[in-house]
């Protein structure tokens, strides 16, 4: 069965999920459940398409280096609440990002 699915997610582009793919398999002619469908995706490491946009954002490996200071940035000061620090983690932009 999960190579007829297989076939079946693959002419339709991949972007079916498991709701999807489980009316294509009834409309071909297989008698399958839906939660079956997507166990047996999940097992078979199919995913649909989502709409949904997912951030974009660098993970570096635990044990890669480091750059070192180029700005030569200075944390120290005298007076406390003198100093204004901000940190900007994910800026959305035009670019999609490509998960494999």
């Amino acid at each position: 069965m999960t190579a007829a699915l297989k076939d079946l997610w693959r002419a339709n582009f991949g972007v079916y999920g498991a709701r999807m793919l489980w009316l294509a398999a009834r409309r071909a002619g297989h008698e399958i459940g839906r939660d079956q469908t997507a166990c047996l995706m999940r097992a078979a490491g199919l995913r649909g398409a989502t709409r949904q946009r997912r951030a974009c954002s660098t993970r570096p490996g635990p044990r890669e280096a480091r750059p070192g200071d180029l700005v030569g940035r200075d944390f120290s000061i005298d007076v406390p609440e003198s100093a204004v620090v901000s940190d900007l983690t994910v800026v959305a932009g035009r670019a999609r990002c490509q998960f494999a």
